[in-house]
């Protein structure tokens, strides 16, 4: 019985591609499911259109395609409509003109991405700024979206799309968001001082610059320049009061300049969305455990050293354990 129903769903998804040519649904390992045309597999990636969008895959990031392993898939083209006889040179020489428009287009409006197994995120990232930077707009957005298709909750890639949707709306020109990718590009080269320079530069000019006062907040934080980081950040919450980056990163310069009533307010504002990061867990812990609020700090303990015990993360686990003990 198992035999024949695992031959009847390998039929089934055969059958999808021999009768059917709309969309597949596809489920990648992050959770996100699309509808998308498959037009070619190989051994270890997929080539789909998406959105109207030519996107790679490799296999790797696939969980399931219509419901099978992306390994076992079995992808067999359609065959391509009969094309009907045309009878006169006019209608020819139409037929030619419809089919040079449509290689235009074709040239002009389909960027590629190409993901490989080895990519991380902050690599597929990078790629976006780079190209960017190289005033390929099309392929920047799409190696930004391509990265949240793997972790939809990635805040820099977020960032990044903002950014192009303002200048795509006429709320920020070309010029700004070239100098904030050059902002960006620095960061990474952890040319911190040259990041800084830019960032005030585009702070002068009018605009919602909210993520130019996180990445100043963010640079001078890595400096250990605390003071200046936390007047960054609160300039940037005017604007956005509600970002969970800023808050994230204020707790953190609140906590390393011993504000630690004001680190409790961030933190737990930022960990209320973002629950399983068990570095700024463990900074709440600490914050209330010099605060002398004793039971939250114990509570909170107790959920930082599971996850940092998850991460393999020794070295946390044994310090927290310390603190627990004390707590008792």
């Amino acid at each position: 019985m198992r035999r024949l129903t695992f031959v009847f769903t390998i039929i089934l998804g055969l059958s999808a591609f021999l009768f059917k040519a709309y969309p597949t649904t596809i489920q990648l390992k992050s959770g996100k499911t699309l509808e998308a045309t498959i037009l070619e597999k190989t051994d270890n990636s997929l080539k789909v259109e998406y959105n109207g969008k030519i996107i790679f895959y490799k296999l790797y990031y696939l969980k399931n395609i219509d419901g099978i392993d992306p390994a076992a898939y079995k992808f067999i083209p359609p065959a391509p409509p009969p094309e009907k006889e045309e009878t006169s040179v006019r209608a020819q020489a139409v037929k030619d003109k419809k089919s040079e428009k449509k290689q235009v287009l074709s040239d002009t409006t389909q960027t590629s991405v190409i993901i490989n197994s080895s990519d991380t995120l902050a690599s597929i990232y990078q790629q976006g700024v780079t190209r960017m930077l190289d005033g390929d707009i099309t392929g920047a957005e799409e190696y930004f979206k391509a990265g949240l298709d793997i972790d939809p909750t990635h805040a820099r890639l977020w960032e990044a799309l903002k950014m192009i949707r303002l200048m795509k709306t006429g709320g920020l020109d070309r010029e700004y968001i070239h100098q904030f990718f050059l902002g960006i590009q620095s960061i990474m080269g952890e040319d911190y001082r040259k990041a800084i320079h830019i960032f005030t530069s585009l702070t002068k000019r009018p605009g919602d610059n909210s993520q130019v006062y996180i990445n100043l907040g963010l640079t001078h934080y890595v400096l250990e320049e605390y003071g200046q980081a936390i007047t960054y950040l609160q300039e940037s919450l005017k604007k956005n009061p509600q970002d969970t980056r800023t808050h994230h990163i204020l707790g953190m310069a609140y906590y390393a300049e011993g504000n630690y009533s004001e680190a409790i307010k961030s933190l737990e504002y930022y960990l209320k969305t973002n629950p399983q990061d068990a570095e700024a867990l463990w900074t709440l812990s600490m914050s209330q455990y010099i605060s002398g609020y004793y039971p939250q700090a114990k509570a909170n303990f107790s959920i930082a050293q599971m996850l940092f015990q998850d991460e393999g993360n020794k070295e946390k686990v044994a310090e927290i354990e310390y603190f627990l003990k004390e707590l008792l």
